[in-house]
């Protein structure tokens, strides 16, 4: 009769209603976004139930009403009143779509101009992401290539040394980033290496995957996986310093403390030298590296840089969410009426996301603007501040395609490839919890229900801290997917300190991502003693000594 067993309409009971509602003409113009809405939906759905491989698996039944009260409100509010026979056709066809695609994926050229492929290419955000991330790392795998990995060799006790000594507001010269950052000393090191080597073959079971071999001087660390993340952490974090690295700057929302993306970094217009633009290659070398071997780069970079690495067309609006004041301004100048003018002192220059100046023709700063020429200085405005950074993107996209095959890119969408390099900045507990193992310890003791508790309590710095600590990184992996891919997995040991479990701290090996946790008597204790961990200045690699579990809190890299 068309309905399901929970008495919701479930299906169009003929071709003609079906055919109808296909047509429906008030969903015209809206068709591609909801389809994006619907195979987003369908993803969650997976995530939680993960019974099958792939929404491919997924009966349309299982596609269930949006509840108003719901949080899936507010992720797809196009679903709220959409119909759900309209929501479960469109599903099935999308599902029958990537369940072809599937098939077809290893058999089409990417790199060919045919019909068939620009055509994928254009539906990329309605592709299943199992469905492309499986076929983009087998892809990855056959391009891969066995070898001894370059060897990266610095003094990490010494270049802390040398930044507490630094005056805060001192910037460093060019010659200062090759000696004075992690970032330059590899870039120095590295430079002349060829490219195949930084394409490592990913080890079989839990073996760490690098593709630098990692040498802190001056410290005794043993195995390759903790140095080799917190190289990309230490690398990430001279990056968000202006003052340590020119490449990428706040964005002019968080200067000026307005509209969205205040967390956002962008890059530097004016960093074009050619040592720049080398250096921006090598950021787009360390970022395919990341896509490689699982590891992140902690970096808040916006849609407008993530899209002109995929190729996608970047808009007003994504300037918008980086720069409020200049969207304003430019729908200011295209509403504004002749009086208006009267009191506008502006040129044919437009200031850039680092205050720097571009004259949008030739003796424009000596042009003013009117209302009879306003169109074509926000034609050329616009134009500069959507193009301010081609060049860096282009070397950061060619030093990217040195690790990554080209025509994988235009598989993805930006956010694709934002959570390849960079994951998610939210630490998600519950996705954590599922890719945790227990050595020796019961996961219902009441100690590991305590920190669970505890874990969902934090706030998201501290649950960055408690990441870093047990980990050497701050983001997780993206998703189940990731966590599988990456072999990634977090493992509880039992407390074997000779002294009370209460007076014992958390101990980590950041190289295999396992915890040593006491068995607490109380969620407080626990909470007080993991935060004391996690935020206790342990950034030392120096595993000279064994750390009785008794002892002060340390991250131990073995």
């Amino acid at each position: 009769m068309g309905y399901d067993f929970h008495f919701y309409r479930n299906h169009y009971l003929s071709l003609e209603e079906t055919v109808k509602s296909l047509q429906n003409p008030e969903l015209e113009g809206q068709l591609f976004s909801l389809d994006e809405s619907i195979v987003k939906y369908s993803e969650s759905i997976f995530t939680e139930i993960r019974d099958f491989r792939s929404p491919i698996g997924l009966k349309s039944t299982l596609i269930h009403p949006i509840d108003q009260d719901s949080m899936h409100c507010l992720s797809y509010p196009q679903l709220v009143k959409l119909p759900v026979p309209d929501i479960r056709l469109r599903y099935e066809l999308l599902r029958q779509f990537n369940a072809r695609l599937f098939s077809a994926l290893p058999f089409l050229s990417l790199e060919s101009n045919s019909v068939i492929v620009k055509s994928t290419l254009m539906l990329r955000n309605l592709i299943f992401h199992s469905v492309k991330m499986e076929f983009f790392y087998d892809v990855m795998d056959k391009t891969s290539t066995v070898h001894n990995a370059p060897t990266v060799r610095y003094n990490r006790l010494k270049l802390a040394a040398r930044l507490e000594k630094r005056n805060p507001n001192e910037i460093l010269t060019d010659e200062g980033i090759l000696k004075n950052t992690a970032f330059g000393i590899a870039f120095s090191q590295l430079r002349h290496v060829d490219p195949e080597l930084l394409r490592p073959k990913k080890p079989s079971g839990t073996e760490p995957h690098f593709a630098l071999l990692i040498e802190f001087r001056g410290e005794h660390v043993q195995g390759e996986g903790g140095p080799y993340r917190q190289f990309f952490t230490d690398v990430s974090r001279e990056l968000r310093d202006v003052n340590s690295l020119p490449l990428l700057i706040p964005c002019p929302n968080a200067k000026g403390k307005v509209g969205e993306g205040r967390d956002k970094y962008v890059i530097s217009p004016s960093a074009k030298s050619r040592l720049h633009l080398k250096m921006f290659k090598f950021l787009g070398q360390l970022m395919g590296m990341s896509i490689r071997t699982g590891v992140l780069l902690t970096l808040d970079l916006p849609p407008f840089f993530w899209k002109q690495l995929v190729s996608a067309q970047v808009t007003m609006t994504d300037i918008e969410a980086i720069d409020t004041h200049f969207y304003g301004t430019m729908r200011f100048f295209e509403e504004a009426s002749d009086s208006d003018f009267s009191t506008i002192f502006q040129k044919f220059t437009v200031p850039l996301s680092d205050n720097s100046i571009c004259l949008l023709k030739k003796g424009g700063d000596e042009i003013d603007v009117t209302f009879e020429n306003r169109h074509e200085y926000v034609k050329f405005a616009q134009k500069a501040r959507l193009n301010e950074c081609s060049s860096q993107i282009k070397a950061i996209k060619r030093g990217l395609t040195d690790v990554v095959p080209h025509h994988l890119l235009g598989l993805l969408t930006w956010q694709d490839l934002e959570w390849r390099i960079c994951g998610k900045p939210m630490i998600d507990i519950k996705l954590l919890k599922r890719h945790t193992v227990y050595n020796s310890v019961s996961p219902t003791a009441p100690h590991i229900l305590y920190f669970w508790q505890v874990l969902e309590e934090f706030n998201q710095e501290d649950r960055r801290a408690f990441v870093r600590f047990v980990w050497g990184q701050e983001r997780l992996p993206a998703n189940d997917q990731e966590f599988n891919r990456t072999a990634t997995r977090m493992l509880i040991k039992p407390y074997s300190g000779t002294t009370s479990p209460d007076q014992a701290f958390p101990r980590a090996d950041t190289c295999f991502f396992n915890l040593f946790l006491p068995e607490y008597s109380s969620p407080d204790i626990l909470r007080e003693k993991l935060m004391v961990a996690c935020h206790f200045d342990a950034d030392s690699m120096n595993a000279d000594n064994v750390v009785p579990d008794d002892a002060e809190p340390e991250n131990v890299f073995l």
